[in-house]
């Protein structure tokens, strides 16, 4: 006993901690992680608290920077700045580096290098450090956290260039003269002369932009700048408005925004482009150009992408202009001129609701076909997932209708005027199950309602005689007779012609191939049958020559498997020629599997139609005479019941197809369903069990034909 409890308690124990971890895994992977950093302030619960480094240990990178465009993780290294001090003097040739990192995770970083030389005295917050890769690139491991990296490199000869890691700002200096902008093409930093004094430094600013009138608000400002002189480094200023946050910055060029929002740039001769993304943090309605940087054009190009699906605005207080001719690289929108001391107001002229949707719906059916064939019973199992009250018609005369709150009232009127059976729905997840009768014709619809569906699959259930052949409009069918064939079907029906022709007899041929397609699901066992007598036929035609004990041996295994294939072909016969006369007797597994197996699947309750309650026996106590008690029956309906019924729900199950959609399915999408009648199936059948017969006789009395297989030496005759 005592062992049982310490198994119990280990185990309630383990289940704690198991259902702590995933709780705690959730919380890690859900929660939302900011552009810097995590949050140090997330609680976590106490019972969670043991299994925090160890879940934590699984996102190491969980501190690095997050592209929220592009849904992923940017680099985990940031380097604000890089400094390369160059010595040109005599016995001191080589090179200072200096480096500010900041590590966001454990990662590694490249110092600079070329193909002979590496950096040497490398130190980490004054502190030596390893460097690892040494036929490789030189590199650095470092922990997360903000470190200062130093390091040497020496040489006989000044290499022309250093391949350098990419930097928000690099500086280079020589002779402890600061180069204003080195020649920088990417990873390669140049030592190359100054430009020419006699070319003025001149910068040219565009600024175009881009509103997204969404949720949030987002901008997109392209700046176009056009150099000339020195290489320099250069500050545009605030380039964002009041209540914006930024996203991320695009250019060819080493660019830095700082703490202040001031976008500084390192800027060479030639054009240049720039592409800074940001939303709003809040709602703004009045922009003003907000920097007053030397370079900053007066004038911005504003283009309005406004959402006519949330709302509609109109802006007042700057003009607008063609965006073609101002070369704005925002065509496709309204475009305004905003000046340095003019106002863009944004005036909100409508709202639309933006809760309205049409919802999200998946739907299951089962159709039972009458034994007419004239209608279907159709039970639909709808899932509706509404943002707000919304009516839902059908596409036939609806009858029962059932959610989870009860029966429904089936209503003829919608907001079109035209009188359409369907039911009005609340807000929110609803389930909903609709049994009607609706007509059987060419053509049905999918869906069976009026709506757009995502999610779409049925049943179909045939009663005794009847067989699907096909369908149209279905992306798969399952059960169906065409469904079945696949290429191995195919191959072995085809292989059997193929073998069965060396007869050079035509109608043997079209015998044998007409009774394997219409047996062949039935019973491909007949068809495999058929398929090696064919085979020792023709191998007895090979070996008539040879020694008797050969033959013999092969005329013995002829005749084992004809004994079999006899047999099968027998009870085959047999069985389809009962279903013919009862097609009643057609089971799930396959036609005619016996009487029992009908009865077994159709679920006769002999038992009394009588509840368990209204057949209790009353205890009674008699003295004397009989005591007759008259019981009063129970009413087979409850009180105040007002309900649509709509047809009776089928229980039976004979023949069942299963229809499948892959993907959303629109609300005028139709089906087609080829069947095979009673009358036709009977045909089949009979001449199946005949055909199988005839084949059988065929393959004995094979002598009565010239050049069959060789089957009539192996009789003894």
């Amino acid at each position: 006993m005592r062992v049982f409890s310490w198994l119990l308690a280990t185990v309630n124990k383990t289940i704690t901690k198991t259902r702590s971890v995933f709780g705690l895994l959730g919380l890690v992977l859900l929660a939302p992680l900011p552009v810097f950093g995590s949050d140090p302030d997330v609680y976590v619960p106490p019972a969670l608290q043991e299994w925090e480094e160890w879940v934590l240990a699984n996102h190491p990178d969980r501190n690095c920077p997050h592209n929220s465009n592009r849904n992923s993780r940017t680099t985990c290294v940031w380097i604000s700045n890089l400094a390369v001090n160059v010595d040109r003097n005599e016995g001191q040739k080589g090179a200072t580096i200096l480096l500010e990192v900041t590590a966001f995770a454990g990662s590694s970083i490249t110092l600079p290098y070329t193909k002979d030389i590496r950096a040497f005295d490398v130190s980490i917050n004054d502190k030596p450090a390893i460097v690892i890769g040494k036929s490789n690139p030189p590199k650095i491991l470092l922990e997360e956290g903000e470190y200062t990296i130093t390091a040497r490199l020496s040489w006989n000869k000044e290499p022309s260039s250093l391949t350098v890691p990419t930097a928000a700002t690099i500086t280079l200096m020589i002779d402890g003269e600061q180069v204003p902008q080195p020649r920088y093409v990417p990873p390669q930093l140049w030592f190359s002369p100054e430009v020419e004094e006699s070319e003025s430094d001149v910068v040219t600013v565009k600024v175009f932009r881009q509103l997204e009138d969404w949720i949030p608000q987002e901008l997109e400002t392209r700046i176009q700048l056009s150099v000339s002189g020195s290489d320099r480094k250069i500050s545009l200023g605030k380039v964002l408005p009041d209540g914006f946050e930024l996203m991320h910055v695009e250019a060819s060029i080493p660019a830095q925004v700082d703490q202040s929002g001031n976008l500084v740039v390192q800027v060479g001769r030639g054009n240049h482009t720039l592409g800074v993304h940001a939303r709003a943090t809040r709602e703004t309605m009045d922009y003003t150009i907000t920097s007053t940087a030397e370079h900053w054009p007066s004038q911005e190009i504003w283009g309005i992408d406004h959402r006519s699906n949330l709302r509609t605005l109109i802006v007042v207080g700057v003009p607008s202009i063609d965006p073609s001719l101002a070369s704005s690289p925002f065509t496709d929108i309204p475009s305004f001129i905003i000046d340095a001391d003019s106002v863009m107001q944004l005036v909100e002229q409508e709202r639309v609701d933006v809760t309205v949707s049409e919802g999200r719906f998946s739907v299951k059916r089962s159709l039972w076909l009458g034994f007419d064939g004239e209608t279907f019973v159709a039970k639909d199992a709808l899932s509706a997932d509404l943002d707000q009250e919304q009516r839902l018609t059908t596409h036939y005369t609806a009858g029962e209708v059932v959610d989870q709150n009860g029966p429904r009232w089936v209503t003829y009127f919608d907001e079109e005027g035209i009188a359409k059976p369907g039911i009005t729905v609340t807000k929110g997840e609803n389930q909903l199950t609709a049994t009607s009768l609706i007509e059987h014709s060419r053509t049905v619809s999918a869906t069976g309602w009026d709506v757009n569906v995502s999610q779409l699959e049925a049943t179909l259930l045939l009663p005794p005689g009847w067989r699907l052949l096909w369908t149209q409009g279905v992306d798969e069918t399952v059960n169906s007779w065409l469904s079945k064939w696949d290429l191995w079907d195919i191959f072995l029906v085809l292989l059997l012609l193929t073998l069965t022709a060396r007869s050079k007899h035509w109608w043997w041929v079209m015998l044998i191939g007409v009774t394997a397609i219409v047996t062949y699901h039935d019973s491909m066992n007949l068809t495999v049958g058929w398929l090696i007598l064919v085979a020792i036929s023709l191998l007895l035609e090979q070996i008539k020559n040879s020694k008797q004990a050969s033959q013999l041996v092969v005329k013995l295994i002829y005749w084992a498997i004809f004994t079999m294939v006899a047999i099968v072909s027998v009870y085959f016969s047999i069985t389809h020629v009962r279903q013919a006369i009862y097609p009643q007797l057609e089971s799930l597994e396959g036609p005619a599997a016996g009487l029992s197996a009908f009865i077994a699947r159709s679920n006769f309750d002999l038992s009394s139609p009588l509840s368990e309650s209204e057949s209790e026996i009353q205890e009674l106590t008699v003295s004397g005479n009989f005591v007759r008690q008259t019981l009063k029956p129970k009413s087979a309906y409850q009180e105040n019941m007002l309900r649509q019924t709509g047809p009776g729900t089928p229980t039976w199950e004979w023949n069942e197809a299963d229809l499948i959609w892959y993907g959303p399915v629109k609300r005028d999408q139709t089906m087609s369903l080829t069947l095979m009648p009673p009358w036709l199936s009977r045909l089949v059948d009979a001449l199946a069990g005949l055909l199988v017969l005839f084949v059988a006789v065929t393959f004995i009395r094979s002598e009565q034909f010239e050049r069959l297989p060789a089957v009539k030496r192996i009789l003894p005759l």
